[in-house]
């Protein structure tokens, strides 16, 4: 994060392979080809990605999809990550809720895990902003 975005550069793209779903000023919608998710890139005025949000889809969140997610949140966290907090968060929060594991407090970075139904599906998702 805080690079300026190219699909052949960017790392998840090196990783799974991207397909570009979608973009404006402020965002590129992503899908992963090698990983079944999608992601959405929040850009800065500057085109330099402040934040990401990855999201699975399935009725109850898999241990792979949510190892994976937990990784991606890791890696982009670099410290200070509970990973329990964050897995525990997946089991109490709510269509439409939110929730920060990180951050928050004057940082200048955080994570929030996310889970939201569109059409009756069942989606989860870690979100992951940098503000600088």
């Amino acid at each position: 994060m805080g690079q300026r975005f190219s699909l052949g550069d960017f790392p998840l793209c090196r990783s799974y392979g991207c397909r570009e779903l979608a973009r404006s000023p402020e965002e590129i919608k992503l899908q992963l080809l090698r990983q079944d998710a999608r992601l959405t890139l929040a850009l800065s005025p500057y085109g330099t990605v402040m934040g990401l949000s990855a999201w699975v889809t399935a009725p109850k969140l898999s241990a792979p999809q949510r190892g994976w997610l937990e990784g991606l949140a890791e890696r982009a966290a670099e410290q200070g990550l509970n990973l329990a907090q964050l897995r525990g968060c997946w089991e109490t929060v709510r269509p439409g809720e939110l929730r920060r594991v990180l951050g928050g407090g004057g940082e200048h970075y955080g994570v929030a895990c996310t889970r939201k139904v569109v059409g009756g599906v069942q989606h989860w998702g870690v979100w992951i902003y940098f503000d600088h």
